[in-house]
């Protein structure tokens, strides 16, 4: 009796499997294309998303699977979608896809800082750019600035002693540009400070504008590891000024004692305001800030 070879039902089974295959593959090419909208869908439907602290809040409100260009954000960080990614699982403690954050994806939300401004900072944060380092754009109005500082930096002269003479500062531009570099110490970042305005100078019933053309010097962020998070110092020292003489009878001119006290003022309200600020351990502490001030 001759030998029978099953051929068709070999290749019957191998048409099955090559249409398993087949499916498979489309399933996880769909899974890919659908799990940003999936996760964007997910997630706002749980939004928004308001955390309390100290002195305000911060809230999530939208998050969208491309860029949505709207009025300037106060605070725009940009970030590749793979350390975001990282940095999202570390905040939540959540295993995430690497094909969930893709180029393009936003996440926009506010700060309330009423000791800043009555009305919110709005902040959002684009999945994008090439570098690891998160990129981060600030945005300061000038006159809410000089609003703080005549509120909270308010400095007197003295002599003997007793006040003689208030001192307000007014900014009306400003930058803040990182100049950090990896000769730095761990945990420490360096900022370049520069700013004009002038000085309100104000003795009795007699005041002064002093013009400020240009004001300069660091300002040295230092990282302390704390309960699973970071602390957070700011030393300023201003090195570099030019403004109009200031002569107060007795004293002369007195440029370098408003300027000596201008930087103790702002380290002394730094250590205040900073005092209470914990920074969670997953926070990017390597991000490159540039601030503007306008």
């Amino acid at each position: 009796m001759p030998d029978v070879t099953p051929v068709p039902r070999m290749r019957r089974w191998r048409r099955i499997f090559g249409g398993i295959i087949f499916l498979l593959g489309v399933l996880i090419l769909m899974t890919w294309i659908a799990a940003p909208t999936l996760a964007v869908w997910w997630i706002g439907s749980r939004l928004p998303w308001t955390q309390l602290f100290k002195d305000g809040s911060v809230s999530l409100t939208t998050v969208t699977t491309k860029l949505q260009i709207g009025d300037r954000a106060d605070v725009q960080v940009i970030v590749t979608p793979a350390r975001a990614r990282s940095i999202a699982t570390q905040a939540t403690d959540m295993w995430m896809p690497p094909w969930v954050v893709r180029t393009g994806q936003q996440v926009v939300g506010s700060l309330e800082l009423p000791i800043l401004r009555p009305q919110p900072f709005i902040w959002e944060v684009i999945a994008g750019g090439l570098s690891p380092t998160p990129m981060a754009g600030v945005f300061i109005n000038h006159v809410e600035l000089s609003d703080f500082l005549r509120k909270y930096g308010q400095t007197y002269i003295t002599y003997g002693g007793q006040p003689i003479m208030s001192v307000t500062y007014v900014v009306t531009a400003g930058r803040i540009t990182d100049v950090t570099t990896t000769a730095d110490p761990p945990l420490t970042k360096r900022l370049w400070v520069e700013a004009r305005g002038s000085l309100i100078l104000k003795a009795g019933t007699v005041q002064r504008e002093v013009i400020v053309r240009r004001l300069a010097g660091h300002a040295t962020t230092t990282f302390t590891p704390n309960a699973g998070g970071y602390r957070m110092a700011i030393q300023v020292r201003i090195e570099e000024s030019d403004a109009d003489e200031i002569i107060v009878p007795v004293l002369g001119d007195v440029r370098p004692m408003l300027l000596k006290q201008l930087e103790t003022a702002a380290n002394d309200g730094l250590i205040d305001g900073l005092e209470s600020v914990w920074l969670p351990a997953w926070m990017p502490l390597d991000t490159r800030v540039d601030v503007v001030i306008e």
